[in-house]
């Protein structure tokens, strides 16, 4: 059965209401296309902060086909919804969120303000063209490479909501998925 696990982790001091609970279920299911799927999910608090588990049977009940959230890029969509929920319940930003929800309610890509290095066969294109290279539209729209984030690296520090990928070895953080057998 292609049962699919997140972990979900509030910063340490915050604490969140049932209702603030089911509701952070119910944008999950929802922004990952999964609502109507069977969902078991539970808080605990057995370290500085509270952890929500939530682990969903991705098949579907009447068609029997399994369901890829966002086509296998569920890793950026969960940091959307870290912000969506964050900003939804009145939760404290983590400092080094991939999207913040601005003023008008729009989600955006937040700029890492770590310098870039392109490569040097984009630095000899735009030295020959004169135009923006491929690498530096793609950087200055905002979009990053999914490689770091799908091969086990950690986005954020482990206190804070976050995302990773569960790895074999080393400690789990605070946002992970993981295929259960």
């Amino acid at each position: 059965m292609p049962v699919q696990q997140w972990i979900f982790s509030w910063q340490e001091g915050e604490q969140p209401t049932r209702e603030q609970v089911d509701e952070a279920v119910d944008i999950f299911l929802g922004h990952m296309g999964l609502t109507g799927h069977q969902t078991v999910y539970a808080l605990h608090y057995d370290t500085d902060n509270y952890h929500l588990h939530i682990a969903v049977n991705r098949m579907n009940e009447e068609t029997g086909k399994v369901i890829q959230p966002h086509k296998g890029f569920d890793i950026d969509a969960a940091h959307r919804l870290l912000a969506l929920i964050e900003h939804r319940q009145g939760w404290k930003p983590q400092e080094k969120a991939q999207y913040v929800v601005l003023e008008n309610g729009e989600l955006a890509r937040r700029k890492s303000g770590k310098e870039i290095k392109f490569r040097q066969a984009a630095l000899d294109v735009e030295h020959a063209t004169g135009e923006k290279s491929a690498q530096r539209i793609a950087q200055e729209r905002g979009m990053t490479s999914y490689g770091t984030q799908t091969h086990g690296k950690t986005c954020t520090g482990s206190r804070q909501k976050s995302i990773s990928v569960l790895r074999k070895r080393g400690p789990a953080r605070s946002f992970l998925w993981e295929t259960l057998p």
